[in-house]
């Protein structure tokens, strides 16, 4: 329950992080540090189109993966 609750709680502040017009450096260093399919979703909306491919092809390898919010999250994003 430590690791979760810790878990949650870093990716709230990456968030948060994310919604502040954070530069494409920074999103892809918070992405390479830790990655979450709801902050691959996030980064997927990003203004910088590199960041979004980024974002979109870690969406995928974690759907590939088994993991499926990821694939949820894929799904909502070619929807969008």
């Amino acid at each position: 329950m430590d690791i979760l609750f810790l878990e949650q709680k870093a990716e709230t502040e990456c968030l948060k992080i994310l919604s502040s017009n954070a530069s494409a450096m920074e999103v892809r260093d918070l992405l390479g540090r830790f990655l979450t399919p709801n902050l691959a979703a996030a980064s997927a909306r990003h203004a910088d189109s590199g960041v979004r491919d980024l974002a979109s092809g870690y969406l995928n390898e974690l759907a590939d993966e088994g993991d499926p919010f990821a694939a949820d999250l894929l799904r909502d994003l070619t929807n969008f």
